[in-house]
């Protein structure tokens, strides 16, 4: 298996799906703010932000252990 390297297929894979976490994170705690939800749907909008928040971490010290190779 090739070596993941900064612009190639994996290294962009990663990207986007930092990016679709992120958006995913916006995207619930907009509906926090903007909707006013029950305590219910509070508890899972917070859960979806935070299920988000660690798939963006994971992407990211991905991208990070790509970069660190190619210095």
């Amino acid at each position: 298996m090739p070596r993941a390297k900064v612009g190639g297929y994996i290294y962009r894979q990663e990207l986007v799906r930092a990016m679709n976490a992120n958006e995913a994170a916006r995207r619930a705690l907009r509906r926090m703010v903007d909707d006013q939800p029950s305590p219910q749907v509070l508890m899972l909008l917070i859960a979806k932000a935070a299920n988000a928040l660690g798939e963006n971490l994971a992407a990211l010290r991905e991208l990070d252990v790509i970069g660190r190779r190619e210095e």
